[in-house]
């Protein structure tokens, strides 16, 4: 292993701060990113980084990939070992990332958890530009109906549809399309919304 490449990764903040919250756990992407306030290609394009150097094993746990550090790669650099436990809980930055995440673990918050929330702020957020933007109107209709809601819980993937359904109805009265139209028919028929919420839907049309 290089160790000048080693000293190059660990010379990175964000890399130190990653390691720092991998000390006592085994994390996953999304909760990475979460307590970082970073992106998720950020934080993967650093995780990958790690990874090739061995700094960090990761494992694939269903669709979520867990990463902790390599117990291997300590035994052989116990300098790791020692910045990881008694320099950073020195620095201020790390100190607050460990409090965020025991704040994080307290609240239950999942990785499912976390992708729904985005999904649904995400989804939520066309509205505020399909007025503007009448050029994409198209390829949101074409995303939007491709979101596979089977993969969030039973509430969850209800909530989802009914931010989609919200979505298409204000698409359809700029630029009415067939697509929109079977979508709302097959959701209607589907297994997520019950009398209530039709009506609802009925009156969005």
């Amino acid at each position: 292993m290089d160790i000048v490449q080693m000293l190059k990764a660990l010379g990175d903040e964000t890399r130190i701060r990653i390691l720092n919250l991998l000390k006592n756990e085994e994390l996953c992407v999304c909760e990475i990113e979460h307590i970082l306030g970073i992106t998720q290609s950020n934080a993967s394009r650093h995780l990958t980084k790690l990874s090739i150097l061995k700094i960090v094993d990761y494992e694939k746990k269903a669709q979520w990939v867990y990463y902790k550090l390599s117990k291997k790669t300590l035994e052989q650099f116990p300098f790791i070992k020692e910045l990881l436990e008694n320099e950073l809980n020195k620095i201020d930055i790390c100190k607050n990332d460990i409090e965020i995440l025991i704040k994080y673990k307290k609240s239950g918050m999942t990785c499912e958890d976390e992708k729904f929330i985005t999904a649904r702020q995400t989804i939520q957020s066309i509205n505020k530009w399909i007025m503007y933007k009448k050029g994409l109107l198209s390829l949101a209709v074409r995303k939007l109906i491709s979101i596979d809601i089977s993969k969030y819980k039973d509430s969850q993937g209800k909530l989802i549809l009914l931010d989609i359904i919200s979505v298409l109805s204000q698409i359809q009265k700029i630029q009415p399309t067939n697509d929109v139209v079977e979508y709302i028919d097959n959701a209607i028929k589907g297994e997520y919304l019950n009398k209530k919420d039709i009506k609802e839907i009925e009156k969005l049309f």
